[in-house]
């Protein structure tokens, strides 16, 4: 019989898995391209983990569904934990064998910095499951791990409003046919995935950039980061891999104390780098990065625009410096780190007047002294990939000139775009934001708010009234994509799964991650990503995907499709009548979803 898991067991589980990830991420660079898929993985675990925490109640509910289920021989809830545990603990011995330690000064960080050359040499024959199986059944177990207790979590967290004892006798079945399930493709794994093993396994490519200067002057069309780029001491921050021409000023540009990463909106992935150090001037500039490899964009995102962001405001928060890149949330609890920024300029120069409409009154600014557009994220949420959260608005920021000290009229504004704000031209050289928030601010004190307001930019010309239209219409597209992307504020997550295919018959979505959420509405979404994050595909679900599981108009309803294509292009598609079909690859997958959607079924019944 399976030794009882405990709450605390589980929360000690998915900090291993976070360390596990971690070590895989730091070894990486060296190591076979599968290490990638292994890694993922095991975030997405580390993830699903932590959500038993996380449910309201779950610690009363998780030990009365164990203590209901137990098997006398171990098929159980707990059956299940012991066995992701045992699987998490033989991988614990083979980081520690297999890597090489260097002491970190700061004790939070993970102290393995690369795999062993013994590793590298040997991977293939090192037993890397608990039944001697190699990467590819280790990758197929820990996600017939992950999913299997993101079913349990939905169960908990779809049942939580209801007494334990009704929620035990109602999940009893459904425990089982999840432990079925499981056992079932556990087993399976390593036969599925021998198909690969005598597959080549490649390291993973080097991921090329194109690097410019102060946006024109191309310096490297194929660049590349250097090892390490965030350790202490390394001044150097890309090189070059171009074989015929080197770029030798590409080893010229650094970090500066100040710099700080973040993306430029539009439909092109742009990323710039603000007051970087380039040593053969030598002087401070803005390094844009372009045409990264559309599969790799995700990644280079996490691991170093968002990693050198979060760096950087580590430090001016150490520094007590909060400004436009870095500062508290609302709440005081969470850090607001500039992630998006439209390119504005010296637009201020071109605004005539700013009015503001509440009804029938009409408040008008002159004399503005700047303006900017800027999304944040807020970090410091749960441990994962997803430790941030995107905001849901972006943030107009309108500066005015103080002629009076003496005064007490408004020194600069802040308007909150939503992907849902209607922005239009009107008479040739206005620009309308209508309905919008507005904050009213005298220095840094918040005097003002207002719902609903109507924003009128008079520009001075028909030129540059297009150019702030854009720009609002770019920034507001990041939003509505980020909404499609990613649960909104009114929704929470009713089921969260994995599959390693998913296809209609407009797209073939490999290595995906599906999620339905429900609204305060109870209205429910599916949101299907792709892992490299290339495809988006959201459809709000019809009463037909619940009530009839056999029908073929179940993903009928109208549906946003968002790609990233090459070289770095920002395509969105609407289908308003949906699809004809969704399909997984395998009947173990359609198994899975539809044991997820019996999960559900508790709220919708209530």
């Amino acid at each position: 019989m399976a030794s009882p898991v405990s709450i605390g067991d589980v929360i000690a589980m998915a900090k291993l898995a976070k360390t596990i990830a971690e070590a895989f991420t730091k070894g990486r660079k060296s190591a076979p391209a599968e290490f990638r898929e292994v890694e993922n993985q095991l975030y997405s675990l580390s993830t699903a983990l932590a959500a038993f925490e996380d449910a309201q109640d779950s610690s009363a509910q998780l030990a009365a569904l164990t203590a209901a289920t137990q098997r006398p021989n171990g098929q159980s809830v707990a059956g299940m934990l012991s066995n992701c545990n045992e699987t998490l603990k033989h991988l614990e011995n083979i980081v520690s064998k297999y890597s090489a330690i260097t002491e970190e000064q700061d004790p939070s960080k993970s102290r393995v910095q690369r795999w062993s050359q013994e590793l590298l040499r040997n991977y293939k024959k090192i037993a890397w499951t608990t039944e001697a199986a190699d990467l590819s059944t280790l990758r197929s177990q820990l996600m017939v791990h992950t999913n299997s207790l993101e079913l349990i979590l939905g169960i908990l967290i779809n049942s939580r409003t209801t007494k334990i004892e009704e929620t035990v006798v109602a999940s009893s079945k459904k425990l089982d046919d999840i432990h079925s399930w499981w056992a079932e493709n556990l087993k399976n794994s390593a036969t599925e995935s021998s198909k690969t093993e005598s597959a080549e396994l490649k390291t993973e490519p080097l991921v090329t950039f194109e690097v410019y200067v102060e946006e024109q002057e191309l310096i490297c069309p194929k660049a590349t980061l250097v090892d390490d780029w965030e350790e202490k001491g390394t001044f150097q921050l890309f090189r070059c891999t171009c074989k015929d021409t080197p770029h030798s000023r590409l080893e010229s540009i650094a970090l500066s104390p100040i710099s700080f990463p973040l993306r430029q909106a539009g439909g092109v992935r742009t990323w710039t780098i603000f007051k970087a150090t380039d040593y053969s001037m030598p002087r401070l500039v803005s390094v844009q990065l372009k045409n990264i490899p559309v599969q790799d964009v995700a990644e280079f995102e996490r691991t170093f625009i968002d990693g050198l962001a979060e760096l950087m405001a580590e430090v001016m928060v150490k520094q007590h410096v909060s400004n436009m890149l870095v500062h508290p949330g609302p709440d005081a609890k969470h850090l607001r780190i500039l992630d998006i920024k439209g390119e504005l300029g010296d637009m201020h120069q071109s605004i005539e007047t700013v009015d503001f409409a509440v009804g029938h009154r009409t408040l008008s600014k002159i004399e503005i002294d700047g303006i900017s557009l800027l999304h944040y994220r807020e970090h410091g949420h749960d441990d994962g990939p997803r430790a941030h959260l995107e905001v849901d608005y972006a943030e107009i920021l309108i500066q005015y000139r103080n002629t009076n000290p003496e005064s007490k009229d408004i020194t600069s504004n802040e308007i909150r775009l939503r992907r849902n704000s209607s922005v239009k031209m009107t008479q040739g050289t206005n620009v309308v934001v209508q309905a919008v928030e507005c904050l009213g601010f005298i220095d840094d004190e918040e005097t003002s708010r207002i719902e609903k307001t109507d924003v009128t930019f008079q520009m001075t010309t028909p030129e540059s009234a297009n150019q702030l239209y854009q720009q609002l219409e770019d920034m507001r597209m990041e939003l509505f994509v980020l909404g499609l992307q990613y649960p909104r504020p009114d929704e929470t997550v009713a089921l969260h799964l994995l599959a390693t295919e998913v296809q209609c018959e407009e797209v073939c979505i490999a290595d995906a991650e599906l999620l339905i959420t429900r609204d305060t509405k109870d209205r429910f979404r599916l949101i299907i990503l792709s892992r490299n994050r290339c495809t988006i595909l959201s459809q709000v679900l019809s009463e037909s995907f619940f009530d009839e599981p056999t029908s073929q108009d179940r993903f009928t309803s109208p549906t946003w499709l968002v790609q990233l294509e090459s070289p770095g292009v920002r395509k969105v598609y609407h289908y308003p009548k949906g699809f004809k079909f969704l399909r997984f690859n395998s009947n173990s997958t359609q198994k899975m979803f539809e044991l997820g959607q019996a999960t559900i079924l508790p709220i919708r019944e209530k």
